[in-house]
């Protein structure tokens, strides 16, 4: 299993598992999920963007790219 955690300006942190095919933003003080990101396939590649912590990038072992805005509503059919 592959872990990788990435650390934002706001006391949260992004955490990728790969064996579990799902994405973590969890509250580095509290240690609560604030938000759960589901794919399809195992997620190798995370990118935070440098000016705005809500806005992030996925890269998943199926070849997909999934850009998220935690500002944004969920889509209707989305697994967010």
């Amino acid at each position: 299993m592959l872990i990788t955690l990435v650390e934002t300006k706001q006391d949260c942190a992004y955490v990728t598992m790969t064996i579990i095919n799902l994405m973590l933003y969890v509250c580095i003080f509290s240690g609560r999920t604030l938000n759960l990101f589901m794919h399809d396939d195992a997620v190798y590649g995370l990118a935070v963007d440098p000016v705005n912590d809500d806005v992030f990038a996925s890269a998943c072992d199926d070849g997909k790219v999934h850009i998220y805005d935690l500002r944004a509503r969920p889509a209707e059919g989305s697994r967010r």
